[in-house]
């Protein structure tokens, strides 16, 4: 029972994505899913085949992209919904949306003063958003100093729980992780993210 509603709600999830959600959502789950390949100690003929069933879908889908990326479309417009998601894959899956210029404009303030301390979501006055990317965030936000020392942390943290050995608590705790990572690298802030905050809150050294 549990591993059907796991599928239900594995499916259920992807469709909301394709229909209303975005490129980061979909490269956190890839994440996890390639972490779950490759990283799992497991060795079983489940895994294997896993991993057999997951090379020959990218296969799949890399020698015939754009079609299943039309049928996607058309099966989306039948049901009276326009997937910003499959435009994007279908049309300018390589194009940063402007991702690049907001880097740049936040690299060059970090340069002119490394050191200044301008407080969170100070982003907002430079760019008018946030940069969409957490460390470059947090560097502008505190400056070098401080900066560096919380994107360590995370990153100590994000590590730890990679890694951890698997129970009950980590497992939770590494599914709420990839709810929120790699996107912070090129989409959110840390401020906005309800993902990161129970993350973050939840890791504990004792228990990871």
């Amino acid at each position: 029972m549990y591993k059907i509603l796991s599928i239900i709600l594995f499916v259920s999830n992807i469709f909301v994505i394709f229909a209303f959600g975005s490129r980061g959502a979909l490269l956190d789950i890839v994440a996890f899913f390639l972490f779950e390949i490759f990283f799992n100690k497991e060795k079983s003929l489940k895994k294997y085949l896993i991993c057999f069933t997951f090379i020959i879908a990218l296969v799949i889908l890399i020698l015939f992209y754009q079609s299943i990326i039309q049928i996607l479309i058309e099966i989306f417009s039948n049901l009276d919904l326009n997937s910003r998601t499959l435009y994007i894959l279908l049309t300018e899956i390589t194009h940063d949306s402007g991702r690049s210029e907001l880097w740049n404009i936040i690299i060059t303030g970090i340069k002119n003063s490394p050191f200044s301390i301008r407080g969170i979501n100070a982003e907002y006055l430079l760019l008018g958003i946030y940069s969409h990317n957490f460390i470059l965030d947090l560097l502008y936000e505190f400056g070098l100093f401080l900066g560096i020392p919380a994107i360590g942390y995370i990153s100590y943290g994000i590590i730890k729980t990679l890694f951890a050995k698997k129970n009950g608590y980590t497992i939770i705790l590494q599914l709420v992780l990839f709810s929120f990572f790699p996107l912070l690298l090129l989409s959110e802030s840390i401020w906005t993210s309800m993902f990161f905050w129970i993350w973050f809150l939840c890791f504990s050294n004792k228990k990871v």
